[in-house]
């Protein structure tokens, strides 16, 4: 049935002088480029979305027009006028070309134009009705002359809609060429504060925002960089050392925006932590807590402009741009109400409050099962938190990947499996993969669950995520399992939230740290040398304190070596040393609240005095390396050096 056209509402009376056509005026506030430019995608989304006409008219209603530029909206309700009328002669001719085809078939069935009986003669004489064959013509020849009609019409209506797409694409050129300027200053002001580069940042959001007062994005990487890059409180000036500007900008985004203001309430919870104010910083991250879920659709929806910037992802940096504004969708990273509570706890001394808000950042992804930005999220908590992240599960370590190609089933799988070699028990467990596909950017993952939550994975044990199916689109290609060059993992348990690796990737990341430090001075941020020589110290006066020595001789050929629980924390790879033959890998290695047990096979003979060549244990680690050098006492060896 034809299908009744739908309208659209106009575009606020703040724009309604601007004529059809004229050039884009961003600076006079007369519209919102972001949503003028969502708007001009807006039919070919809601056409990839809709299974029938219905639904996508009911998509296209169902959008705001407040705010888009009156010329590209009145481009759009014409363009959609015609592809209604279109649609409706396209069924009409649907239906007329069914009937033709009934009709066909009754003119061609000898039955129809035979009046009464048949009577055949001696010769097979047949009597035929006349009237009623030529009632019969005058219907097929009324049905061929409708038929050209509609023709006609839907050709008139496709070459209505080709000018009508032309003339639509001279307009949206120029809101595109402006939307592109825009982005190059918002780009440079997301940049800026991926680099905590405050001021540039301060800079580039003041001139995206001098050239669209209405957009959002820029007004929040604003607020930002004047938080962020404030100094810390002084008791004189703690009421002053932040501009009252970012208060009152915030205030205003928050009264403008109702719908969208979750990551307002954020940064102005952000903002009182940095003033002190305690009771004024939890109400507001509260409160964004509250809405982020329910803005969650609606915000991650607005990204569909930035579709078209799939280029973004080529490169490690417009991964940072995507990323950060993404977060400020769906509250990830900085923008997660619970990871500044955390830092607010952290920084007034109350680590274990700090560490339960982690959990409840973590918990809340589960919940919501948005995993987009899981991988940020533990970058930002790695960056800010630093060894209060690594000890809320150490035993991350000791939970390896196993990742193999299905054999039976189809290219597309991957068997995929966690081998827990602590003894500790993990609950509620959620793996998500982060695969790294052929052609993308090295620093590019796509985060994919693996299957469904498990309930406990047990301690020392294999636990098995089953087959996981991998299909991702990329630059217009499918990608699978062959297409796959690397796999990590990040578990979410009740426990904690920490990497899970394979071996491989384990030693591969601790050589590039290693290298790394070799040549550049170490990072600061990340973990301090305070922390590392506290467990170093406890690796010396653990030797100290007992007359057993940490090695001791388990066979002429074995090694068993036990170190203090908490070297768990530097997630080191453990290689042995003896004489001159190569490194050697420890064939056991489980941690256990008594500590950390490895046994290393076929060492040499250790038993034998006149045999002993000198004896070492390397750790090495992406935070140190830490070398235990043990001197021989009697038939056993003790530590004589930590390094």
């Amino acid at each position: 049935m034809p299908v009744r056209p739908t309208s659209i509402p106009h575009a606020p009376s703040s724009g309604a002088g601007l004529p059809v056509g004229s050039a884009p005026a961003a600076t006079l506030g007369g519209y919102d480029i972001d949503k003028t430019i969502r708007v001009i995608h807006q039919i070919d989304i809601a056409l990839e979305r809709s299974a029938d006409i219905d639904q996508f008219v009911g998509q296209l209603a169902n959008e705001d027009y407040e705010g888009v530029a009156p010329d590209v909206l009145k481009n759009q309700k014409d363009t959609l006028a015609v592809l209604l009328k279109l649609h409706s002669r396209q069924v009409e001719a649907e239906n007329q070309h069914a009937a033709w085809l009934a009709t066909q078939q009754l003119v061609f069935r000898f039955a129809s134009v035979v009046g009464g009986e048949v009577k055949a003669g001696p010769i097979g004489h047949v009597k035929v009705d006349a009237a009623q064959a030529r009632k019969m013509l005058d219907e097929v020849n009324q049905k061929v002359a409708t038929n050209d009609q509609l023709t006609q019409d839907i050709a008139e209506l496709k070459d209505e809609l080709l000018g009508m797409m032309l003339a639509t694409a001279e307009v949206n050129h120029r809101y595109v060429k402006e939307w592109d300027t825009l982005c190059n200053h918002r780009d440079r002001a997301y940049l800026a504060v991926s680099e905590k580069n405050w001021s540039a940042a301060a800079d580039a959001a003041d001139a995206a925002i001098a050239m669209a007062p209405h957009e959002r994005e820029a007004h929040l990487l604003k607020a930002i960089a004047m938080i962020e890059g404030a100094g810390p409180p002084v008791a004189a000036e703690k009421d002053s050392f932040i501009t009252p500007e970012v208060g009152a900008l915030l205030d205003r985004y928050i009264d403008e925006h109702p719908s969208s203001n979750a990551p307002a309430y954020l940064l102005r919870g952000a903002l009182h932590r940095k003033e002190g104010n305690e009771s004024a910083a939890k109400l507001d991250l509260d409160q964004a807590a509250t809405y982020f879920p329910r803005q969650a659709d609606q915000l991650f929806d607005m990204a569909n402009p930035y579709k078209v910037r799939s280029f973004l992802r080529k490169s490690r940096e417009g991964n940072y741009i995507l990323e950060l504004y993404k977060s400020t969708m769906l509250g990830a990273g900085y923008f997660s109400p619970d990871l500044q509570m955390a830092r607010l706890h952290l920084e007034r001394g109350r680590r274990d409050d700090a560490r339960t808000k982690i959990l409840d950042h973590f918990a809340r992804r589960r919940q919501q099962k948005q995993w987009d930005f899981l991988l940020s999220d533990i970058q930002f908590c790695q960056n800010e938190f630093g060894p209060l992240f690594d000890e809320v599960l150490p035993q991350s370590s000791y939970l390896d990947l196993l990742v193999e190609p299905t054999t039976f089933h189809s290219s597309s799988e991957l068997v995929i499996a966690v081998r827990n070699r602590s003894d500790r028990v993990l609950h509620n467990a959620t793996l998500v993969l982060a695969v790294h596909f052929t052609d993308m950017h090295p620093a590019d993952y796509e985060p994919i669950i693996a299957n469904e939550t498990k309930s406990v994975v047990a301690a020392n044990s294999d636990t098995s995520y089953g087959n996981v199916h991998i299909e991702y689109q990329l630059y217009g290609q499918t990608k699978g399992a062959k297409e796959v060059a690397s796999t990590r993992a990040v578990m979410v348990a009740d426990e904690g939230v920490a990497w899970v690796d394979t071996d491989q990737r384990k030693l591969d990341d601790v050589q590039t740290a290693l290298q790394r430090a070799s040549s550049t001075p170490p990072p600061s941020g990340r973990t301090s040398a305070i922390d590392v020589d506290r467990i170093v110290e406890e690796l010396r006066t653990s030797t100290a304190k007992v007359d057993a020595a940490m090695i001791r001789r388990l066979s002429d050929d074995d090694l068993i070596v036990t170190l203090p629980a908490r070297a768990a924390v530097l997630k080191a790879i453990p290689r042995v040393h003896y004489g001159d033959r190569a490194p050697i890998a420890p064939s056991e290695n489980t941690l256990t609240v008594d500590g950390i047990r490895m046994r290393f096979k076929n060492v040499g003979k250790l038993s034998d005095p006149a045999r002993r060549e000198p004896l070492s244990l390397t750790l090495d680690s992406a935070l140190r390396s830490v070398q235990l050098v043990f001197e021989a006492s009697g038939d056993q060896y003790r530590v004589k050096e930590v390094k």
